[in-house]
């Protein structure tokens, strides 16, 4: 099947599984305002539907000019130092003196049927190839919404491909414009990096990933893993990586303090973290020994 190996692939089958058992529907990349970095038609359509009283009194004030002043306040609560993202979508923004909600959260019970259907209004959206800025013709992989709001742009590599995490990394720190993707982007929006392979990588900052990249270059670095690597199955190569591991994670402690916590107490994190390295590491010193060797 031609492209079954390829990103566009494996864009499809993201989307496909969200939109069939994820709940999401797919986005209307032509529906996106670059400029305000949202799709106002969604705003508007589940705040009409969710607050039909609030809209009827901005509209009765603003006539006319009530879209564009609730999006002018939406958006001006988004770009807030006080406020951003994550706040607006957890409590809402005021707009001439009136709460507007952009998302409801599961209710605690069934009972209030107005809650249960403002829940039941949320509208996640997925969004392939999405262009965000006016500027130029760059863009994202997939970009996910709540209710119109991008709360997760998300980076596609496949291995198979020759491109793994760290190409995509390099994309977004380098080939991408930053300052127009953040310009573009609500504040907060976490970088979501995945492949074909087991471990994805999540995180709301570039310094993360690089962290991580540090923690595999001091490993491949390390003479004693090295030959740990060469000289073992890497069954057996994991019970000494493992332990070194920690190590490695101590050495960096000041440069991520955060994730070098979550390392050491979260045994699910480390596990995964652990298995994703171990196969990384081994491979690439095995690999490297292998090219050295061709010119011996």
């Amino acid at each position: 099947m031609p492209g079954q190996h390829t990103e566009y692939a494996f864009e499809t089958a993201i989307e496909h599984h969200l939109t069939t058992a994820g709940g999401y529907v797919t986005g209307d990349r032509d529906g996106f305002d670059a400029h305000r970095a949202i799709f106002p038609a969604d705003v508007l359509a589940f705040i009409r539907a969710t607050q039909p009283d609030e809209w009827a009194y901005l509209e009765g004030i603003q006539k006319a000019k009530a879209e564009e002043m609730l999006l002018y306040d939406l958006c001006r609560a988004l770009d807030s130092e006080h406020e951003g993202c994550l706040s607006v979508l957890r409590h809402g923004f005021k707009c001439f003196g009136k709460l507007f909600r952009v998302a409801y959260f599961a209710p605690a019970s069934g009972m209030n049927p107005e809650t249960k259907r403002r829940y039941e209004a949320n509208r996640l959206s997925v969004t392939r190839q999405l262009r965000y800025s006016a500027k130029h013709g760059n863009t994202l992989d997939a970009t996910l919404a709540v209710n119109g709001i991008p709360v997760a742009t998300i980076e596609l590599k496949n291995p198979m491909t020759a491109q793994t995490w760290r190409h995509a990394v390099t994309q977004y720190k380098i080939d991408l414009d930053s300052t127009q993707l953040a310009d573009a982007l609500a504040a907060g929006a976490p970088i979501i990096i995945t492949t074909l392979q087991k471990f994805p990588f999540v995180t709301e900052k570039l310094g993360d990933q690089l962290f991580f990249e540090s923690i595999r270059e001091d490993a491949v670095a390390d003479s004693g893993l090295r030959q740990a690597a060469l000289a073992n199955t890497m069954e057996n190569f994991g019970y000494v990586f493992r332990k070194a591991l920690e190590g490695l994670f101590i050495d960096r402690m000041d440069q991520n303090e955060e994730i070098t916590a979550k390392f050491m107490n979260e045994e699910r994190f480390r596990d995964a973290v652990s298995q994703h390295l171990l196969k990384d590491v081994y491979d690439h010193i095995r690999n490297e020994d292998a090219a050295e060797g061709i010119f011996r």
